[in-house]
């Protein structure tokens, strides 16, 4: 699984994660020549609209994508659309949740832990029509109870870290 959040300097992103579209292009070239296409889940987090391209971007070279919503950003400019989503779901990428306001999980109590989960599940399956199995957890945040909490909803949990690479010859 590879993890991107947003593209082009976008509005509102962390610069840390945001990535120019043509670097991103030419890291998934790389690896689609090392025919690594079919082992590896291209997965965008927060769900800001600049991904639309690199999403197709990814279907072209054969990758799979998934797409994890922070389901509060839903038709807020920068972000995601309820139309996009049923149009990146109707496309197969797998429709999951991040969260409905982006808290880390490992600091809330069990109530607003389980409002968390249950607001975006229910939000996202609106607008998809089918159950929605994936969760990525904000910030990589939990402890025994988020996963407990969270296995009551989601099928699959996905935690990411933060990987410290730039290489300045695809910049």
């Amino acid at each position: 699984l590879l993890l991107f959040h947003s593209f082009n300097n976008t509005k509102n992103a962390d610069p840390f994660y945001d990535l120019s579209i043509s670097s991103y292009e030419k890291i998934l070239v790389n690896i689609n020549d090392l025919k690594l296409s079919d082992e590896i889940i291209i997965s965008f987090d927060d769900g800001y609209r600049s991904i639309l391209p690199a999403v197709d971007i990814a279907h072209k070279l054969g990758f799979k994508t998934n797409v994890n919503i922070v389901t509060s950003k839903i038709n807020i400019p920068g972000f995601l659309t309820e139309k996009d989503i049923k149009m990146l779901h109707n496309k197969k990428t797998l429709i999951g949740s991040h969260s409905h306001t982006h808290k880390d999980f490992s600091k809330l109590t069990d109530f607003l832990l389980e409002e968390e989960l249950t607001i975006s599940k229910k939000l996202l399956e609106e607008i998809i029509e089918v159950p929605v199995e994936y969760l990525s957890l904000p910030y990589g945040g939990y402890s025994k109870k988020t996963f407990y909490l969270a296995s009551k909803y989601f099928r699959k949990i996905l935690i990411s870290r933060p990987l410290i690479f730039r290489d300045k010859r695809i910049e």
